[in-house]
């Protein structure tokens, strides 16, 4: 339900806008739930997409169960978001790469754990816009979202304002619905 709220040129500010920068504590090359946050955006002709933001958490396999919700991360740069089961739980991880990439092989291995859906957000949307012809300054901000009905969406959206504080917006320019491995 969030990709309805978030058609190309839709404006997030304030206080929403400003959670996507946010990040947890750095990890420990580990599986840790994250400090999630619920939230909801106003649909286009009246009512609310509501959703979870996970946070990503440098060095970490941040997640959060889904328990049938829209989950949404963002800062991804080459990290995979990722929808599994722990003994029969469903949960959805912002696996942060590349140092996590082992940690994750190796959880993925485990008999307990069922993967499914995993993909790269950054490898479907066009990350040359988001950075304007500057290879050094990203003006956007790449997100994922894991639907609770299982569709996988990869955002491309541009910033202004300052990053973390309450005058930040984000312009959708492009969604992706993406193929999960």
């Amino acid at each position: 339900m969030l990709e309805r709220a978030l058609g190309k040129g839709t404006v997030i500010d304030g206080p929403t806008a400003a959670m996507f920068f946010k990040q947890d504590p750095t990890g420990s090359a580990a599986e840790v739930e994250g400090g999630s946050v619920e939230f909801s955006l106003d649909l286009p002709g009246g009512g609310k997409a509501d959703g979870v933001y996970l946070p990503y958490r440098p060095n970490g396999i941040n997640y959060v169960a889904q328990q049938g919700r829209d989950v949404i991360s963002s800062q991804f740069t080459g990290c995979y978001m990722v929808k599994y089961t722990v003994g029969g739980a469903t949960r959805i991880a912002h696996v942060a790469t590349p140092e996590c990439k082992d940690a994750w092989a190796a959880m993925k291995a485990r008999a307990d754990v069922k993967v499914l859906a995993e993909f790269k957000p950054s490898d479907h949307v066009d990350v040359a816009l988001l950075y304007g012809g500057s290879s050094d300054v990203a003006k956007g901000e790449v997100l994922g979202i894991i639907t609770g009905s299982g569709y996988c969406i990869a955002v491309a959206a541009f910033r202004s304002g300052e990053q973390n504080r309450n005058n930040t917006q984000l312009r959708i320019a492009q969604l992706v619905l993406v193929k999960a491995n």
